[in-house]
């Protein structure tokens, strides 16, 4: 017998606002990462003094789902405004940890 395909769970890439007033990021986020918590990521580092871009793509109300250099740059923008080392522009744990506080 055969067992219909069921698709596979995935890891949702929708961000979540907890009652706190935090963005939070249920993944990590590097370069060519693709996702609603991609836009929702620049428009964190968008409001908060760390432009992905002046005009264009990324720039505020033009927030894209794709993690490009000027993400990585505005990351790596942020991560050095709070110390978080190495500043090299991949959301890992500890980056997500800091924008969930913020």
């Amino acid at each position: 017998s055969t067992v219909p395909n069921t698709p596979l769970p995935t890891t949702p890439t929708n961000p979540t606002t907890p009652s706190t007033g935090g963005t939070v990021l249920l993944r990590d986020l590097t370069l060519n990462s693709v996702g609603e918590d991609v836009r929702t990521l620049q428009k964190f580092l968008n409001a908060r003094g760390y432009t992905v871009a002046l005009s264009g793509a990324g720039s505020v109300g033009m927030e894209t789902t794709y993690f490009g250099p000027a993400t990585r740059a505005a990351v790596i923008l942020f991560q050095r405004g709070k110390g978080i080392t190495p500043a090299v522009g991949y959301v890992g744990k500890i980056t997500r940890a800091a924008i969930s506080n913020n």
